[in-house]
């Protein structure tokens, strides 16, 4: 069963405000990170679960790195996509 939220503009805003606080101070405490594993994505960077990580990569959505059998994520990446999405949700 699906269930839609609709949420006000402003609301929308402050989270992406939030978010962006929160990405700047987690860039400084990781700095030198370029890549980021799954699960660091999920936990650290979009709040979701590691499934959700593997859909967006399934999807196209983020590009899946390998280092021997590592996946990893551009971090950067990872964060612009969490800003185009949070533009669209306006």
């Amino acid at each position: 069963m699906n269930a839609t939220i609709t949420l006000p503009d402003e609301l929308i805003r402050r989270i992406a405000e939030a978010y962006a606080e929160l990405a700047s101070a987690s860039r400084s405490q990781s700095e030198g990170s370029t890549f980021v594993t799954p699960d660091a994505a999920a936990t650290e960077i979009l709040g979701c679960k590691r499934q959700r990580v593997y859909d967006l990569l399934s999807s196209g959505a983020l590009t899946r790195y390998k280092d021997g059998s590592r996946t990893l994520l551009k971090r950067s990446e990872v964060e612009e996509y969490v800003l185009r999405t949070a533009e669209v949700a306006r």
